[in-house]
């Protein structure tokens, strides 16, 4: 895989895990509230003498209740998410250095390389220059 891949794929898993992080901001809001309904209903519970508005409250209290653990459900799942992409975002930073690692010692071979042959080719021109031999002597064509 190239650098840029493992890039990408870095990128791509801080979004979600930022969003996940969103997301149980907002459900941690939504259990405050939730919460302070259930302390309401709580209390209203206590101020009521009719069996009627005390089983309604009840009903009332069991349905927030149920929200509350639905809401703590999502809370737990994000935060698992969050945790199993932490894991897979360590692993590809490590993949994606060791990539960079490699890309770089191809770059500085293939460096090494141009350079040799660079240098092999002056050597050949500064011979061919110093020591001019008749092969290398353009024909006279004038000359009859």
């Amino acid at each position: 895989m190239s650098s840029s891949y493992y890039q990408n794929q870095i990128e791509r898993l801080e979004r979600e895990i930022a969003s996940y992080h969103k997301r149980i901001e907002t459900d941690s809001r939504q259990k405050s509230a939730k919460q302070r309904q259930i302390d309401s209903a709580r209390r209203s519970m206590t101020n009521t003498s009719s069996l009627s508005l005390l089983q309604s409250r009840q009903r009332q209290l069991n349905t927030y209740l149920s929200d509350l653990t639905k809401i703590e459900s999502k809370i737990s799942d994000y935060s698992a998410k969050v945790s199993a992409n932490s894991s897979k975002l360590a692993e590809l930073r490590i993949r994606f250095q060791k990539e960079l690692a490699s890309e770089q010692k191809k770059q500085f071979q293939l460096q090494e390389k141009l350079l040799r042959d660079l240098h092999e080719q002056l050597g050949k021109a500064v011979q061919l220059t110093s020591n001019p031999s008749s092969s290398t002597r353009v024909p006279d064509s004038n000359k009859k």
